[in-house]
């Protein structure tokens, strides 16, 4: 028997879900959000019954994976795990997608709001706290640089958003991901970074790196004692990530309906909140119409900054 109230399909038809799902994910196994969708697809499938497989398609910074559902039957059985760079960055930096990324696909739940960043500096800085920091940046314009995961990547976009808060002029240097980059601020060739908290944690806890602010609303559980860069001073800065769950557009609204109320449950469970937690990132539990004003609050921002930057990507 199925866990919760079943919506049916014209007379005659089967109940919905009455067979397996499939969620695609556009990142390969082993990171971050491959641990969220895998969990996700295990209680979704304890919960309605069936088989729930998680298909992998990483590549061309989700794509290939948006792209490969945006075309998919829009029948329920096929959904598309996202997060910011897939459904907000790419549609504003990519001239042609192969689907239309507002119009292709649905918002069925997002299920975490995500602290990706905290702003480091160089143990050689002599800052302790933003003010300080922005001080010494101000008293040495165009002197200090910043390193980031690449071009456009989240971590260049969210330092530039700082750079316009903060009134800086910090220098741009791009490397090929996180790991490379770091290693220069470590060194002190490079003076801060945002990096993300689930790297840059225990650098921090071991005095490696010196901590400014997390780039949310809200701490991080993994560094509940650095603060915001809201409570740091810069009251309007966030720059959060969110995990969700997107379908093709023509999904019927009760299976939308469905889905969204299994993964609200799923996020609801106090084990998968624990998990959530330990894994560095805050459970959201919306509807699909709460999903999809994030996602248009979340492209008009970043827009508004691509646009006034001139940023493009690699």
């Amino acid at each position: 028997m199925l866990a919760t109230s079943m919506f049916c399909s014209p007379a005659g038809a089967q109940e919905y879900p009455n067979r397996g799902i499939r969620i695609v994910t556009p990142i390969a196994p082993g990171g971050l959000a491959d641990r969220v969708t895998r969990l996700m697809a295990k209680h979704l499938s304890e919960r309605v019954g069936q088989a729930v497989i998680v298909d992998n398609k990483p590549g061309a910074g989700g794509i290939i994976a948006l792209d490969s559902v945006a075309k998919s039957p829009p029948d329920g059985y096929t959904l598309v795990f996202t997060f910011i760079g897939p459904s907000v960055v790419n549609p504003i930096l990519v001239k042609k997608l192969p689907y239309d990324n507002a119009n292709d696909l649905v918002p069925v739940a997002q299920i975490a709001s995500i602290n990706p960043f905290v702003l480091v500096v160089s143990p050689t800085v002599p800052a302790n706290n933003l003010a300080e920091f922005v001080a010494h940046a101000k008293e040495n314009p165009g002197k200090l640089f910043y390193g980031s995961a690449g071009n456009a990547s989240l971590s260049h976009l969210t330092m530039e958003l700082f750079n316009r808060a903060a009134g800086l002029n910090l220098q741009h240097v791009p490397y090929k991901g996180e790991a490379p980059m770091a290693g220069e601020v470590l060194s002190g060739r490079l003076q801060a970074s945002f990096m993300s908290v689930e790297f840059a944690a225990p650098l921090i806890k071991t005095g490696r790196l010196k901590a400014i602010g997390v780039a949310n609303k809200r701490r991080s559980s993994q560094l509940p004692e650095v603060p915001t860069m809201a409570e740091a001073g810069l009251p309007e800065f966030s720059a959060a990530g969110f995990f969700g769950f997107l379908a093709p557009a023509g999904t019927s609204a009760s299976q939308v309906k469905r889905l969204n109320e299994e993964f609200r449950a799923i996020v609801s469970m106090a084990s998968v909140r624990e998990d959530f937690y330990r894994f560095g990132i805050e459970p959201i539990n919306e509807s699909p119409e709460a999903f999809g004003q994030v996602l248009r609050t979340e492209t008009e921002k970043w827009t508004k900054l691509i646009k006034e930057t001139g940023i493009k990507g690699d």
